[in-house]
């Protein structure tokens, strides 16, 4: 019995998947009105480098495309993003992009977290919190307390990262 060839070569394309990300992170986020969960995938780190402190860096910028704003430091920062997988509203409706900028230095975390529609950047909060191991060489546990940067609104984001 022969085996047609393009039968073969679909197999060993669809076999193939893609590398993963260097990092996954699954996030609960919670605020007054309720729990948000999403997946981020890292997008893109810096070494020795720290969040700029002043939020007005990240939201006052002259792109749609929100660059971090960052400063020497001794820490890691880690860039994570992800689509909200909820339904869309309207027929033309913009995917909510999330983004969470974490600062690892030890164990101590700094954070920004906001929702970015890729048209103006919205819904920053801001804070600190711990990053403890998590029983396996390659997960963590990220818990921070942060503050809406427009409201004032206490914001909750607890993160469970997984490193390949």
């Amino acid at each position: 019995m022969r085996i047609p060839l393009v039968l073969v070569s679909l197999v060993t394309l669809g076999a193939k998947l893609p590398d993963p990300p260097p990092s996954v992170a699954h996030v609960d986020v919670t605020r007054a009105a309720g729990t948000h969960h999403v997946v981020l995938s890292e997008v893109r780190s810096w070494k020795n480098k720290a969040l700029d402190p002043n939020v007005d860096a990240h939201r006052l910028q002259p792109s749609t495309e929100l660059q971090p704003a960052l400063v020497s430091g001794a820490g890691t920062v880690v860039w994570f993003v992800g689509h909200d997988l909820g339904h869309l509203q309207q027929p033309g409706d913009t995917f909510r992009t999330w983004s969470l900028l974490l600062q690892v230095d030890g164990e101590e975390a700094r954070a920004l977290w906001y929702e970015d529609h890729k048209e103006i950047p919205r819904t920053f909060a801001t804070g600190s919190g711990t990053v403890t191991a998590d029983g396996h060489p390659r997960v963590v546990t990220v818990t921070l307390a942060l503050t809406d940067a427009e409201y004032a609104d206490p914001v909750t984001v607890k993160a469970l990262i997984h490193r390949p």
